[in-house]
């Protein structure tokens, strides 16, 4: 979480182009949205009792089970989107179509979740609204924004495969899923979204890594306890930039 509030800081900067972070979890968390309270929906014990970790996103949002899921973090200029950087919902629009473009060989039934959610539940997956992509009614994927002055953050995960936990045992609405890309190796699925991200941006996307400046920043952030849980949600705001 620090490593994507420090790339917020750096694109918006510019010591950082616009950039796709894929990454992995070490073991199962659950991420909790910038201004969410943990025990209104979640079961903190449980998550303890089951060896899940607790974290704070620098995105809105409700809970996300990780582990088994595709993280992919976005992180762009306004410019660099155009109609998609003009507002919350455009963002939205514009991910979910270089999504769909990118998933359409392996899913060509995607669909935009059409769902409002007005309640207080736990769970990001619980409910599917006009910022998510659906399978067959189940929600596949859920994003989060974090928008700076000149540049947007946008967290999202893919389900992939079934959670080792069974999220019904750490949410108290947590729905039954569906995993149609369990059988797809993850480096596929991966290759996939990029080639979608960068088909809308208009580039080819060049590997690269986390820089000496983000991983200071973002070390300073976690020592700082940024993003813990029961931390204070807008800490990370005293960064350079943000």
């Amino acid at each position: 979480m620090a490593t994507d509030a420090a790339l917020l800081w750096a694109v918006e900067s510019g010591a950082a182009p616009p950039t796709v972070r894929v990454y992995e979890w070490d073991g199962l968390w659950l991420s909790l949205g910038r201004f969410q309270t943990a025990e209104r929906g979640v079961r903190v014990d449980k998550c303890r009792q089951l060896g899940v970790r607790l974290v704070r996103r620098p995105t809105g949002g409700r809970g996300v089970l990780h582990g088994s899921d595709v993280t992919v973090t976005l992180c762009a200029p306004y410019a660099a989107l155009g109609d998609g950087g003009g507002s919350v919902a455009s963002l939205y629009r514009w991910c979910n179509e270089a999504l769909v473009n990118g998933l359409c060989q392996l899913l060509p039934t995607v669909e935009v979740g059409g769902v409002r959610y007005a309640g207080r539940g736990g769970d990001c997956f619980a409910t599917a609204t006009s910022a998510d992509l659906c399978v067959g009614g189940a929600k596949l994927l859920g994003s989060a924004q974090r928008r700076g002055q000149v540049a947007a953050l946008v967290q999202m995960s893919l389900v992939w495969r079934r959670p080792l936990v069974d999220p019904a045992a750490l949410f108290c609405d947590a729905a039954g899923g569906r995993y149609p890309l369990s059988d797809v190796p993850r480096e596929v699925i991966i290759g996939s979204l990029v080639q979608g991200i960068g088909a809308s941006v208009g580039a080819s996307l060049v590997e690269g890594g986390v820089t000496a400046r983000e991983r200071s920043w973002a070390d300073a952030e976690e020592a700082a306890g940024a993003f813990l849980p029961d931390g204070p949600p807008a800490r990370f705001d005293s960064g350079a930039g943000l």
